[in-house]
Formats: structure tokens, sequence, C-alpha cells
């Protein structure tokens, strides 16, 4: 029975000890993105990033709906802990919907850069968004 206690002691003593704590992997980055918009009209529409850091970046559509953009998001790959368990774990840059597709300066759609991924690419690699009217 005291060796019982005993264990228990020490597992309480450690458990108080551990604290809290975040562990940081490496930076994650984005990388850019090659989308083509397959709509009516796709020089009405704009694609807005809203990066880490400053005004969100805007870029028009071209006529072909063809476009290559990049997605300045950053992450570290951390998880906080909290007596030795994990309590956190930050999402990957990818899975944020910082990818917006405008129209009339209206959101039409929300994309993470693993959505894109996720859709069928062509032949020269631009991933086919289709917007329906």
């Amino acid at each position: 029975m005291t060796r019982v206690l005993t264990v228990l002691a020490l597992i309480a003593v450690a458990f108080i000890q551990s604290g809290c704590g975040t562990a940081c992997g490496p930076i994650r980055t984005v990388p850019a993105q090659r989308l083509s918009l397959v709509a009516p009209s796709p020089s009405s529409y704009t694609i807005r990033v809203r990066p880490d850091y400053g005004a969100p970046i805007d870029t028009a559509v071209p006529t072909d709906g063809r476009i290559a953009f990049d997605v300045p998001v950053t992450s570290r790959d951390s998880t906080i802990f909290c007596f030795g368990l994990p309590v956190y774990h930050y999402p990957a840059p990818d899975t944020l919907r910082v990818i917006r597709v405008l129209r009339d300066d209206r959101t039409v759609r929300k994309l993470s850069a693993q959505d894109i991924g996720r859709l069928l690419a062509d032949t020269d690699g631009y991933h086919i968004l289709r917007i329906e009217q």
C-alpha cells in the first residue's frame, strides 16, 4: 500500500512540475497557386488573399480565367502543452481559408490552398474552379 502511495505521489509531483509550454517545429509556407476560373465572364472576378500581415492582396482574373498567385501565409508547426498533455495544435497554413473569389466586392467562394489542391487540374497544372450563375 505504501508503494502505491509513493508512486502516486511521484506522479503528482511530476505532473505539477511539468507546467505549460509550446513545442515549435519548422516554419511552413503555402506554395503559389494556379487556378483556372470557369465562369460566363471570368474577367469580372477578383482573387483576394488575406496574408498574415498587411492589407489584402487583390488580383484581377484575366479574360481566359487562368491566374497564378502567391499566398503569403506562414505558420509554425506548433503544439501547446499543459502539464505534459497536448492542449492545442496550430492549424497548417494550407488549411486556412484565406483565399476569396470576389465579384463586385461580394464573396462568391472562400478557399484554402488545400481546397484548391483537391480540384481537378488541367494539362498545364491549373486547378479548375467552376462558378455557376
